[in-house]
């Protein structure tokens, strides 16, 4: 059944443009750091420091990845309930 279009919807896209690291043994303990994409470049923000990082330091963040930011390709994101 469905509604006429003949094609199943393509799935949205979502872009990685931050993953928020902690490194410690409680949340309520540790340090964070950021990775954040701006434009096609990422930076790591830790304290007062903040330098250029290349794609696969991000990628070697997955045992201190705590959240993960996404934005859609599209630039609409749809919230209806």
């Amino acid at each position: 059944g469905g509604g006429g279009g003949g094609g199943m919807a393509k799935p949205p896209e979502y872009l990685l443009t931050s993953v928020i690291c902690h490194h410690g043994e409680a949340v309520n303990r540790g340090h964070y750091t950021a990775y954040v994409r701006y434009n096609a470049e990422w930076y790591l923000y830790d304290d007062t420091i903040i330098r250029r990082v290349d794609a696969k330091e991000v990628a070697a963040q997955q045992s201190t990845a705590y959240l993960l930011v996404y934005q859609s390709r599209t630039g609409a994101v749809d919230m209806t309930p």
